[in-house]
């Protein structure tokens, strides 16, 4: 099983209509690291805000856009081609079906606008509401390398270079990170930006074979 990631992401709605929304309260009480917070909600959508340091998960949503504006601090999202950088004052939307990755090395507070029914944490995770923590299914060394794309966003390209060397699961990929002492770019075709996928992949799933 993956570690759980302590997020901890309020799907509850703190304010009513003609109520006062005070933000400054909900950031001061914040001791998460990671914290959204659904202030409230406007037809059929919904206002987030987001207190956050350090790096979310890579996840999209195949049904709804999902809209960032920084109030604090520099977010930085990463996409499959660039990264895009929000300063204070700054927004975007990220359309629907875009694969996505938050990422705040230095404390960021953030208003985020989406639908109602959206899955914060992206199509592939379940939410413990009890718990108020996220989990990816559980991996084994069965799970095959085509599942790393959703679940850990890695390119096309690092499944093909996998699947082009013999490497169809999780433990595969591992077992050959072990023997070949992490030198993924001695695989045809492995380029810098696959190598690093790969490895990053290994690192975080290393226990499971060494």
């Amino acid at each position: 099983m993956v570690p759980r990631i302590n997020y901890n992401i309020n799907k509850d709605i703190k304010y009513g209509h003609l109520e006062l929304v005070d933000a400054p309260k909900i950031i001061k009480a914040c001791r998460d690291k990671w914290f959204n917070q659904t202030l409230t909600q406007v037809n059929n959508s919904v206002v987030r805000l987001g207190i956050v340091e350090g790096e979310f998960h890579w996840h999209k949503h195949d049904a709804d856009d999902e809209f960032f504006f920084v109030l604090h601090g520099k977010l930085l999202i990463d996409l499959d081609d660039r990264t895009l950088v929000l300063g204070q004052n700054q927004g975007v939307t990220i359309s629907k079906g875009i694969l996505h990755r938050p990422r705040a090395p230095k404390k960021v507070v953030m208003l985020m606008v989406e639908t109602n029914t959206i899955e914060p944490a992206g199509d592939d995770y379940t939410f413990n509401s009890e718990i108020t923590t996220l989990y990816p299914s559980e991996v084994s060394l069965d799970t095959p390398i085509k599942d790393l794309f959703l679940m850990e966003g890695i390119s096309t390209r690092s499944i093909n270079v996998c699947i082009s060397e013999g490497l169809k699961t999780i433990g595969e990929l591992l077992q050959f990170y072990k023997e070949q002492r992490k030198k993924f770019a001695l695989i045809r075709n492995c380029g810098v930006k696959s190598e690093e996928e790969l490895e990053r992949i290994c690192e975080k799933y290393k226990t499971m074979i060494f």
